[in-house]
């Protein structure tokens, strides 16, 4: 694992500037060059670039299980072919200084040798499942380089438990594109094993495609009259729900937060690294309730989510109890109502379809994309019930009145406007006062194959580092504790072993610093170090970077010469005179800005230790934590709880099926 660190750590760690340089092709590990057409230089939407502020620093990522070890000859011969066809995915992301300092997209050579990671795994692994979850927690910690286009590919041949032979896990920044159109791209790329010239198939809702209002409207029969007066009702409906979301949804980022509960993450937890842990349940048992009580897959996931946490939490608060293997089975769920809520993000943009993007890809034709993404508040319910398919009752009540609600319309149309009137910066996005983020992403009904590579299941999530905001506190700056990961702030970089001018490889390696500047996600401070012999006969050179909010210069030079020690004696700190140096506490806390007016107070940090994606797959659901370790510390646990939750309701379906077919029976 250290060599794995180590590597991570290096790639996080290059200091490269970024040429704004239009570029028409695409360099493979050959050298060779594959054309693609070269687009006009154009900005980022507003939605984009609220991904790149470090409040709301998004990357997702989708862990990919083959059936077939991965031959990377082949990835790297199609990947141009397809993926890189897209224009996000071979364009830099870049300020231009003189049109204002917004963002453009401006295409450049991709070398896949930047983009392909292939880790080296030893040949011994007692445990491919736990060198797995490691990979992915280290890969948490890092970030992907401005100076490339934001994605890269991570190919591990690895036998894991679930007899798969290989994993590939893609990492995108989340400004390229909203989830679904990632998705979509993504089976994009694949095609069916079965028909190697078919892009897969994916369930798909009639009436999304219809539009927004396509649901509001009454279709039945009858008079004119009574076909005017139900349709009034259906739009008096539609617009007093979406009241009182607005209002529940202005509430919630204002002053209404859920329930302290052992899953409610606190302040800072969004600074940590994230644990990935997944389960497949059978999507056929998941059919099988929602034909039997009528319901949507939708709602037999937030069904199980509801059950699964309802049971994880019991056992939670019955910790510490004498006899917890009786206490288990008692309610022991506080007695007053718990809130817990989740956060939805939805796509409000219907989506190209995956054979739209096959045909850019293939044939240079457009194809929608973007972020056009809303909010949507969704109460859980938390509790013991005696029937397991009450939960998916609940389910299907909530998501029914939520579809007829423009809540998630609302949410997009004052970020848009938050964006535009106020800076970007104003606009830190939900929500701080919800307990975990939720999503649920159809996938391809057939088995497919990605580059010849078949696919067992997709397991997508996504984790980031946002900045933390206070709305308590009038606009304050603050210093809070946080853990500190020294493999984010020691830095190593890699030294040609001949070297003609060390000196002048030091002068460019201290230029190339001044145009970086360390991400306020961390303790805002770093030490480069460097075994270099240069002209002035010393060994080697140290660089240490601070940002002056930790103190002024005079403080923090006193606190270096505080950590040295005289040769002449080695318990003796140097005879200097100084100042009452800043605590050392500084360097292990980060800052935050809090308050603000109620425009700016009304979108704040995406702060969740806990995030439930669903991906079906053929006849697989995965289920998905990324969860923060303080907060679940056992995230396999949790996906047990989903599990039983499942089989208890597909058993009661079963025993009211029976009960039915007794009483006909009689």
């Amino acid at each position: 694992m250290e060599s794995l660190t180590k590597e991570l750590r290096c790639r996080k760690s290059a200091l490269k500037p970024i040429q704004i340089t239009k570029r028409n092709n695409i360099t493979n590990h050959n050298g060779t060059d594959d054309g693609i057409a070269s687009d006009e230089e154009e900005p980022l939407s507003p939605a984009a670039r609220l991904f790149h502020e470090p409040n709301f620093n998004i990357y997702i990522i989708a862990i990919l299980a083959f059936k077939n070890p991965i031959d990377v000859r082949v990835v790297y011969e199609k990947l141009p072919q397809t993926l890189l066809k897209h224009p996000r995915f071979s364009s830099l992301q870049v300020v231009d200084d003189k049109n204002g300092g917004i963002m453009k997209w401006v295409p450049t050579n991709v070398n896949l040798d930047n983009h392909i990671i292939i880790p080296n795994i030893p040949q011994t692994l007692e445990t491919p499942d736990k060198f797995l979850e490691e990979y992915l927690y280290n890969l948490s910690k890092t970030s992907i380089d401005s100076s490339q286009p934001m994605w890269d590919l991570h190919l591990l041949n690895l036998k894991t438990s679930d007899e798969t032979e290989a994993m590939g896990i893609l990492r995108v920044h989340h400004s390229l594109g909203d989830g679904t159109s990632l998705m979509s791209l993504l089976l994009a790329c694949t095609r069916q094993t079965s028909n190697p010239d078919a892009v897969p198939t994916v369930p798909t809702n009639k009436a999304s495609k219809a539009g927004w209002f396509s649901s509001y409207s009454y279709r039945g029969g009858g008079p004119w009259w009574q076909r005017c007066f139900m349709t009034f009702c259906m739009v008096w409906w539609l617009v007093w729900n979406t009241l009182v979301d607005v209002g529940h949804f202005m509430a919630t980022a204002l002053f209404l937060e859920d329930t302290e509960t052992p899953i409610k993450a606190p302040v800072g937890v969004e600074l940590n690294p994230k644990r990935f842990a997944y389960r497949t349940v059978s999507l056929d048992d998941m059919k099988l309730i929602k034909n039997a009580m009528n319901v949507t897959i939708n709602d037999v996931a937030i069904g199980v989510t509801q059950a699964g946490l309802s049971q994880y939490l019991n056992r939670r608060y019955g910790e510490g109890q004498k006899d917890e293997g009786a206490t288990e089975k008692k309610n022991n769920l506080p007695k007053k109502k718990i809130r817990l809520r989740s956060t939805l993000l939805i796509n409000i943009r219907p989506s190209s379809g995956i054979q739209a993007l096959a045909d850019m890809m293939e044939k240079n034709t457009e194809a929608k994309w973007g972020n056009w993404i809303g909010f949507v508040i969704l109460p859980l319910t938390v509790g013991i019930r005696d029937d397991p398919l009450d939960y998916v009752r609940d389910a299907k009540a909530t998501t029914e009145r939520k579809k007829h609600s423009l809540e998630a319309l609302y949410s997009f149309s004052v970020a848009s406007m938050v964006l535009k009137l106020f800076h970007i910066k104003a606009a830190n996005t939900p929500l701080t006062h919800t307990t975990l983020g939720f999503s649920n992403l159809v996938g391809p009904q057939e088995e497919i194959g990605f580059y010849g590579h078949v696919i067992d299941f997709i397991a997508p999530s996504c984790y980031g580092h946002p900045h933390v905001v206070d709305d308590k506190n009038g606009g304050i700056m603050k210093w809070v504790p946080t853990n500190v990961n020294l493999d984010n702030h020691i830095i190593i970089p890699n030294i040609p072993q001949t070297l003609e001018t060390p000196d002048k490889f030091l002068e460019e390696y201290l230029y190339n610093l001044s145009k970086t500047s360390i991400d306020s996600s961390q303790p805002m401070w770093d030490l480069h170090l460097l075994n270099l012999k240069t002209s002035d006969e010393t060994e080697a050179m140290g660089i240490l970077r601070v940002h002056h909010s930790l103190g002024d210069g005079t403080s923090l030079m006193s606190l270096l010469l505080a950590c040295t020690r005289q040769t002449s004696n080695p318990d003796a700190v140097p005879t200097v005179p100084t100042n009452k140096a800043s605590k050392a506490g500084w360097f292990s806390s980060y800052s935050y800005r809090g308050g603000g007016p109620w425009w700016q107070r009304c979108f704040m940090t995406f702060c969740m230790g806990l995030m439930i994606n669903f991906q079906s797959c053929v006849n697989k659901m995965t289920i998905v934590l990324s969860v923060d370790e303080n907060t679940i510390p056992d995230p396999q646990r949790l996906l047990d709880d989903f599990e039983a939750s499942l089989k208890l309701m597909k058993e009661a379906v079963y025993a009211k099926a029976l009960a039915q077919g007794r009483g006909g029976h009689a």
